[in-house]
């Protein structure tokens, strides 16, 4: 049958009689079927199906696609594409081509072949371009030419030559029970030749795998899966990937950065130059597991920069101090679960998981991380790390901890003089808990529970959680600024916080601690020392002590308590019956709403008071050479005059005011201080505060501010 296509694309279907097919122009498919059919795709970019018949195809302008399937063939097929221009076979750029169980051969120079040989031994060969060769499980011969080609060779004693170009073997053989023999050394000479890179894979008997060709091969890395068995494996330079199975095995990666996971043997592991990595699991283990790794040029274990190793349940021995480094430094990646396990590592930044047992862990140089959870335990957990040193844990600048609902005590202490790698990461979920870390910038979230929390002096993140929680941060060593800000129990570094201690140094501070809304256990402990101090703090009774600097304090609701040093100082205080305590200098005190004891101590102190009805201060040592009583304007009366002292008609030392002008009377024998906002009028005078008793007050000792 004649059929023929249009200019445009087509889709023509041949018969089981010898048909010729021609596409013309456009991108056409054509299906041959049975028959020995011409096959003419024109113009465009052609798909054809040449079908099993003696076919003759001609693809034409454009980049041309044959498929030739002939996967249910016994017999031999032939096949040759080697002239684009010449024979059965022309104009075709990429070929796909599935023979059957017979003896192939099989040429193509196409730019690019996808082939499927089938079991048979078969005579593969293609040219230039990428090619994709697959053959079965018979002794195969396969020549891929130049092009960065993929072989997947099968089972057989075949025979490969990769050509130039970036070429890639693949070799399963994992379904076999008894050894195989594997080596590739020389690359112009024996059964391999020109390869790349090879993925080899092994079944359960004693295998010996040689991969020694890659001198002079910029793109080449071996991989090798090795099930059980005693296997032997030796590779040369490029970047490998081994891994072995169950069995005693023998592996010796040559230079390149290698990836090496040995199982659970007792295994020879030699690493060779480069960085290498060796990873060894015996999580599954119940008995105690001793390994050793003290020398990278003796013993079974040699040439590693990099190990990672997982322990089971039982009481496990681990000692990884090799440091001598090949390439860079060594580090180590230590996971060992359940079991009263030693772990000692040496030089490199090493992390260790070390379960739930009581451990011994020897981080040795380098900033090493340590992993401890308890959260699966329902009693006290009690752990310590207070010298670098000396005891259990020695040597780590960073810990991971994670308690679970007893009443856990944490002392983590010994960050201090370790790299700014040094913090903690801790978490302990419900139970009455105590956790104590020092420098390094922690992250704390203690659980439900009423927690004390001594975080050190790092920029930590502490959550407190439920519960009357305590955080502890004492900066009183430092002397540079510290900036503590806690203004929201629900966001920031500081939440679910109920009662701060803090105690600064010798800097310019600046403190906010104004999280409302907590229990009335909220409260607040601040010591500041020297520097010129900003304090501010939100409702609870609280205790500040500011030392010597030019200090502001401002306190929120709550009976406060506040003692400031030298300097000019200016507190404020909030609704509650506060005390006050100013040092040596030009205080300012503003004692708010509430009944206040004031005392400003030495120097020309300020107490002011906004309106005549917060309360009744008591003021102590009210100077009247020194200090002011100072009454604003706005909320005592128009009749004042803002920026000078009260004239004399507006003052008088006696029990009640005697005329009309009279607006503040000092009670000479109980030392009390009223304001009278009408004179003899009809307005019953307020007491606002109380001085000592036989002064010599006058007008002048009180002035007006706006």
């Amino acid at each position: 049958m004649r059929r023929i296509g249009t200019i445009g694309p087509d889709n023509l279907l041949g018969t089981s009689e010898d048909d010729i097919l021609k596409g013309l122009k456009g991108n056409d498919v054509l299906r041959g079927l049975k028959g020995d059919d011409l096959l003419f795709g024109g113009d465009g970019n052609d798909t054809i199906y040449a079908g099993g018949g003696n076919d003759k195809v001609i693809g034409g302008e454009g980049n041309d696609f044959l498929y030739k399937i002939l996967s249910g063939k016994t017999t031999a097929v032939n096949f040759s594409y080697t002239n684009p221009e010449v024979g059965k076979i022309q104009g075709i750029e990429s070929v796909y081509l599935s023979t059957g169980l017979g003896n192939d051969t099989i040429i193509s120079t196409a730019a690019a072949n996808t082939i499927y040989s089938n079991d048979g031994n078969d005579w593969i060969m293609t040219g230039a371009g990428r090619d994709s060769i697959n053959s079965g499980a018979g002794d195969d011969y396969i020549s891929s030419g130049a092009g960065d080609d993929q072989i997947d060779a099968g089972k057989g004693n075949d025979t490969v030559i990769g050509g130039a170009g970036n070429d890639s073997l693949y070799k399963d053989f994992s379904d076999q029970t008894t050894g195989i023999n594997f080596s590739y050394t020389n690359p112009e000479v024996g059964n391999i030749q020109g390869i790349e890179a090879v993925t080899l894979s092994t079944g359960s008997g004693d295998d010996t795998i040689v991969l020694t060709a890659a001198e002079g091969y910029l793109y080449h890395k071996n991989y090798i899966y090795s099930n059980d068995g005693n296997n032997s494996i030796t590779t040369g330079a490029g970047n490998e990937q081994i891994i072995s199975g169950a069995g005693d095995d023998y592996i010796s990666s040559g230079a390149g950065d290698d990836y090496i996971s040995s199982g659970t043997g007792n295994d020879t592991v030699i690493g060779g130059a480069g960085n290498d990595h060796l990873y060894k699991d015996f999580s599954d283990q119940t008995t105690g597991i001793n390994f050793s790794y003290t020398d990278p040029n003796v013993g079974n274990i040699q040439g590693i920069e990099s190990l990672h190793l997982s322990t089971g349940s039982g009481d496990d021995t681990i000692v990884s101090t090799a440091a001598v480094s090949l390439f860079s430094v060594y580090s180590n990646y230590i996971s060992s679960n359940g079991g009263n396990d030693s772990i000692t590592t040496g030089a490199g930044d090493d992390i260790i998981y070390a379960g739930t047992g009581d451990d011994t862990v020897i981080g040795g140089e380098g900033n090493d991380y340590l992993g401890k959870s308890f959260s699966d335990l329902t009693t006290a957990v009690n752990f310590s790390y207070t010298d670098p040193n000396s005891g259990k844990i020695q040597g780590i600048e960073r810990l991971y901890l994670s308690t679970g609902s007893g009443d856990d005590t944490i002392v983590s202490t010994a960050a201090v003089g370790f790299s700014d790698y040094s913090a903690n990461e801790i978490y302990s979920n419900g139970g009455n808990d105590s956790i104590t870390t020092s420098a390094g910038n922690d992250y704390i979230n203690s659980g439900a529970g009423n927690d004390g929390i001594d975080a050190g002096t790092g920029d930590d993140t502490v959550i407190g959680g439920e519960g009357n929680d305590y955080l502890t941060k004492d900066f009183s060593n430092l002397t540079r600024a510290v900036n503590f800000s806690y203004t929201d129990p629900n966001s920031g570094k500081i939440q679910g916080i109920e009662r701060l201690y803090l105690s600064t140094g010798a800097g310019d501070d600046t403190i906010v601690s104004a999280a409302v809304g907590f229990s009335n256990y909220s409260a607040n402990e601040i010591y500041s020392n020297e520097g010129n101090d900003s304090i501010t703090t939100s409702a609870g009774d609280d205790f500040i002590s500011s030392g010597a600097g030019n200090d502001s304090i401002t306190t929120g609701a709550g009976d406060d308590d506040i003692y400031s040093g030298a300097g000019n100082d200016l507190i404020k205080t909030g609704a509650g019956n506060d005390g006050i305590i100013a040092g040596e200098g030009n205080d300012t005190l503003i004692g708010g709403l509430g009944n206040d004891k004031l005392t400003g101590n030495s120097g020309q102190d300020q107490f002011v008071f906004n309106t005549p009805t917060e309360g009744i201060d008591r003021i102590y040592d009210f100077s009247l050479i020194d200090d002011k009583i100072a009454v604003s304007r706005s909320g005592f009366s128009n009749d004042l005059i803002a920026g000078a002292a009260i004239t004399v008609a507006q003052f008088t030392i006696d029990s009640v005011a005697t005329t009309a002008s009279q607006r503040f009377i000092y009670n000479s024998a109980s030392g009390a201080l009223f304001f009278d906002a009408d004179g003899v009028g009809s307005t019953a005078a307020i007491q606002f505060a109380t001085l000592d008793s036989g002064l010599a007050l006058t007008n002048a000792d009180i002035f007006v501010t706006p």
